[in-house]
């Protein structure tokens, strides 16, 4: 089950740069964008 993630100050900057480097190639929100990558929790 994934749960819906919010997305910090600095994901949302790293998102910007992302989006404006490869509109095309980038989600249109944070959140999708973020659950694209394969990430572990390590709390």
């Amino acid at each position: 089950m994934k749960t819906k993630l919010k997305a910090s100050n600095g994901e949302n900057i790293a998102y910007i740069m992302a989006k404006h480097a490869e509109p095309d190639k980038v989600s249109d929100s944070p959140e999708e964008w973020l659950e694209e990558f394969n990430t572990f929790s390590i709390y």
